[in-house]
């Protein structure tokens, strides 16, 4: 049971040392697509829904209601990526990140939603 759970934090540390990474090398954002950003992002809000960060979940949502591209399959992206993060956050009973942590990490993604969301020239 305790090597279950620490298995299940390591994969949510994981997911958020690659996002912390990518910020920190500064990855350009034409190398990760709306896909890989929009599903990044509904991971993070799943996570702070689940661990009462609303002042996360309230960024996510502002950036994408003005960065994501107004198309289904974006929105079923993030949905789907919010729901199995809020689930598995609870059902795997994981340990929250700092919201501070968190935060930087989600912040990571919304620059690159928005670099994405700049008319190409």
């Amino acid at each position: 049971m305790i090597l279950h759970k620490a298995k299940q934090t390591a994969s949510v540390v994981v997911i958020l040392m690659v996002t912390l990474l990518l910020a920190v090398f500064n990855v350009e954002a034409k190398d990760r697509d709306h896909d890989t950003v929009i599903d990044a992002l509904g991971q993070a809000n799943g996570i702070a829904l689940s661990c009462g960060y609303s002042t996360v979940v309230q960024e996510i949502k502002i950036a994408m209601v003005r960065y994501s591209p107004k198309l289904a399959e974006y929105r079923e992206t993030f949905f789907n990526a919010t729901n199995s993060f809020f689930i598995k956050q609870n059902s795997d009973d994981i340990t929250c990140p700092s919201q501070d942590d968190l935060r930087i990490a989600a912040q990571a993604d919304i620059a690159a939603l928005k670099k994405l969301s700049k008319p190409k020239k």
